[in-house]
């Protein structure tokens, strides 16, 4: 086991896991920001009326997105909603998005 670690290259190793570590701990943190700037961009532009979503929880481990407070305004009638939502869960099969 020694020998192992003696042969390891540490000033190539190291490097990029502290890399890989600020690779996927920025993903991890950034993920629900960009997120629900995503869905709110696309859903204004799709609707042309104001989309307001409370809150994003994103479960990469078990491949969940709950969307809290979801409300789409209605363009022909602003001051009404088209879509009002308190909780949206949708549970995401990683084999199927993968498939073609």
């Amino acid at each position: 086991m020694m020998t192992l670690l003696r042969l390891i290259q540490w000033r190539f190793v190291l490097p990029r896991l502290a890399i890989a570590a600020a690779a996927v701990l920025g993903t991890w943190l950034a993920v629900e920001p960009l997120l629900h700037r995503f869905l709110v961009g696309i859903g204004e532009r799709i609707i042309r009326a104001k989309v307001d979503i409370d809150g994003i929880d994103v479960a990469l481990s078990t491949a969940d997105l709950t969307l809290t407070g979801v409300e789409v305004a209605n363009p022909r009638s602003l001051d009404r909603n088209l879509i009002e939502c308190d909780v949206a869960t949708f549970d995401i099969v990683p084999n199927s998005v993968l498939q073609r």
